[in-house]
């Protein structure tokens, strides 16, 4: 489950990625040769927190937009079907990826599958450019 952070400002959020940046710099460089397994379950809560934190900051920062490519016209989804398909497992973290939009634009803020499922959703955005659909 991911942490609110959204009472915090931009700059705490800074802080608190810093504090996980620099936390995950030690066990790489304390990483003795151990698996991939121990590695990925050390890393695993600060991978997560970071992900919690980016998008507290990407619903306080003002986005930038950009004009839709023609062939991201068939990426693009309205917020009700990208929340009904992360609800429904069709879309995961894992299945691509995706930014907000509006109906002729994209932004450059990430459209997180497991924010969407928890009701985190930018209500300032109409659609999401969802990548390898």
């Amino acid at each position: 489950m991911m942490k609110d952070y959204s009472n915090l400002t931009i700059e705490e959020i800074d802080r608190l990625i810093e504090e996980n940046d620099k936390k995950l710099k030690n066990i790489w460089d304390t990483d003795d040769g151990n698996s991939w397994e121990k590695y990925k379950a050390k890393c695993k809560p600060y991978w997560d927190d970071n992900e919690s934190l980016y998008i507290a900051k990407s619903m306080k920062e003002t986005p930038k937009m950009r004009p839709l490519e023609e062939w991201e016209k068939e990426c693009l989804m309205t917020i009700e079907e990208f929340k009904e398909c992360c609800e429904y497992g069709s879309i995961t973290e894992d299945d691509g990826s995706g930014k907000y939009a509006m109906e002729n634009e994209v932004s450059d803020i990430d459209a997180s599958p497991i924010a969407f499922v928890e009701g985190r959703i930018i209500p300032r955005f109409t659609h999401v450019c969802w990548y390898n659909k």
